[in-house]
């Protein structure tokens, strides 16, 4: 009852932002977000954003670990599938709490509309969008985890293979929309997760390229 009360609290927030926002583009309210100048909203974001990419690489990492067996060796893979839902939930609040960031920075000026609508931001368009796009494949992987026995392993395992696509995009967003994105230490963060992730992919595909391709479900 209280999580059905909650989930009704927040679509009922999440409305009226986003009704809020349609309003202001039409030049019917100003907008009723608050914004603040500075650049510490813009800071917080840029860190959100980060820590959800190390997240999210940790998840896919964990992910890959349990279907090789990588990680049989110093963590049970029961205790590594905790992990990877964990981590789950953990870029989903991160990935919130970098757009929340932006909403309320004065500079920016996001609205929920840049938030949840590919394209719709007018700052840096198609590197948004890609951001945009990451997030809705991390809710929906997310929820995934809780849909497993009602679509069955076969689906539920094709459903998570849009973590491959969520981390590409990624990526993509933090390159060409992450104000930090040309700095060498976050260049080296980046080529550091795709190495990590792109091994473990191949240590997957190995022993299914050897069976003979494509490996049946």
């Amino acid at each position: 009852m209280r999580k059905a009360v909650a989930i009704g609290v927040i679509a009922a927030l999440v409305a009226l932002v986003l009704a809020d926002a349609l309003a202001a583009r039409a030049g019917v309210v100003a907008g009723a977000i608050p914004r603040t100048d500075g650049p510490w909203l813009w800071v917080a974001s840029r860190a959100a954003a980060v820590a959800a990419f190390v997240a999210l690489t940790f998840e896919v990492a964990f992910g890959l670990a349990v279907s090789t067996g990588a990680g049989d060796g110093w963590v049970g893979r029961a205790r590594a599938v905790d992990i990877h839902g964990w981590l789950s939930t953990v870029t989903l609040v991160l990935i919130a709490g970098h757009a929340l960031a932006l909403l309320g920075d004065g500079a920016v000026r996001f609205d929920a509309l840049d938030a949840v609508v590919p394209f719709a931001a007018r700052y840096r368009p198609v590197a948004v969008a890609a951001g945009v796009l990451a997030a809705w494949l991390a809710v929906a992987v997310h929820l995934s985890f809780g849909l497993r026995k009602r679509i069955g392993p076969r689906w539920w395992r094709r459903l998570h293979h849009a973590t491959f696509a969520l981390f590409a995009l990624a990526v993509a967003h933090g390159l060409a929309a992450g104000s930090d994105g040309d700095r060498p230490w976050m260049r080296g963060l980046y080529l550091g997760a795709v190495a990590l992730v792109g091994g473990l992919t191949l240590a997957r595909l190995a022993p299914l390229m050897k069976r003979g391709w494509p490996a049946r479900p």
